[in-house]
């Protein structure tokens, strides 16, 4: 029988009501609440230099989900391609935006769609999902239209977008969960300028002049208490990226060494999460089950959306890996304040499961 969990599988930490106290301020100042307000504005000032690109192509959403659907809602293509072994979101923003989703499966040494198994057509657009914090690699998506799901990788991808394609889209998450978060909100990077106007019309009701709608949109504006959280979170930018790194240094040193477990592919960088894969989903079970036992909570991130009923109508064939890292994926207790005490009661439990 499982014991009440004592290390949970995530410790959200936004910034302290102290550091978040002069932003508030402010708007008690202004009395401007939301509908773009002026910390709205500064926030995307101050990730357009983060990020490596001018302010003008950067746009805040009350969540990264609203951002996916925006983003497609303003793109041409009506065709999208979208890995099977993913988080549901990417999908549900592309059948929310009213087109289609063709689902591909992954490729097995880093966990991302594998577009040559893909009956991909010109007219169709990509929307690949970065794995748990993976950067973002321009080089490798042969299409035209882009919009990279990289709800995770905010941490690792400082100064990355200066090169960003005009007809790519980027977007962030600061969720709870995430590096530098808000409590909730998105940031979407375009390409260009023009296609993130756009966006901030569709955001608006689709208003363009005079309160008349000129598309279809939605109210999809960040609140100011959002951007507080957010700007509060970049003040102290240093210290949590130094305390991201010495937590998955800590994670991945725990589980050096014993055979039969992959660790998520790439260096160690600013990321929310500890995914361990499996040889086999016997062997997840067994580990999941020890976890819980031990007083550990785990979860299993992502699945294979084509088993979700939501998306039993969407096209794909040949999923077979997506299907292998939904069965022997297993999401590890990981927060900033990891301690290797803590690393090591996971490796303990993992142990007793009969993995060395």
């Amino acid at each position: 029988m499982s014991v009440a969990a004592r290390l949970p599988v995530m410790r959200p930490l936004l910034p302290r009501a102290e550091s978040v106290l002069p932003y508030l301020r402010r708007i008690d100042a202004s009395r401007i609440y939301a509908n773009r307000g002026p910390l709205v504005h500064e926030l995307e000032a101050r990730y357009a230099q983060f990020l490596g690109v001018d302010q003008g192509q950067v746009v805040t959403a009350p969540s990264a989900t609203t951002g996916l659907i925006g983003a497609i809602s303003v793109a041409p293509p009506t065709e999208w391609f979208v890995p099977d072994f993913a988080f549901p979101a990417p999908a549900l923003a592309v059948l929310a935006a009213g087109a289609s989703a063709t689902l591909v499966d992954v490729s097995s040494t880093d966990w991302q769609m594998d577009i040559a198994k893909a009956n991909f057509t010109p007219a169709a657009a990509l929307l690949p999902v970065l794995p748990f914090g993976a950067p973002i690699e321009f080089d490798r998506w042969p299409a035209s239209t882009v919009v990279v799901d990289a709800a995770s990788s905010l941490g690792s991808s400082k100064d990355q977008l200066a090169d960003l394609p005009s007809q790519w889209t980027v977007v962030y998450s600061l969720h709870a969960t995430k590096v530098l978060a808000a409590g909730e909100g998105g940031l979407v990077v375009f390409g260009d300028a023009q296609r993130a106007e756009r966006f901030r019309q569709w955001a608006n009701f689709g208003f363009l002049d005079g309160g008349q709608s000129a598309l279809q949109g939605q109210n999809a504006k960040m609140p100011e208490v959002s951007a507080a959280y957010a700007l509060a979170s970049l003040d102290s930018w240093p210290e949590e990226e130094q305390e991201w790194i010495d937590a998955q240094s800590l994670a991945s040193t725990a589980l050096s060494g014993m055979a039969g477990i992959r660790q998520r592919p790439g260096a160690v960088t600013p990321h929310p999460y500890w995914i361990v894969q499996f040889e086999s989903p016997t062997q997840c079970d067994a580990v999941s089950k020890s976890l819980a036992e031990s007083g550990i909570e785990s979860r299993r991130w992502w699945g294979a959306l084509h088993t979700m009923p939501a998306f039993a109508h969407c096209e794909h064939d040949g999923l077979s890996e997506a299907d292998h890292l939904a069965r022997t994926t297993l999401g590890l207790p990981m927060s900033r304040s990891l301690t290797q005490a803590e690393a090591e009661s996971v490796r303990a439990a993992i142990m007793r499961a009969g993995i060395t």
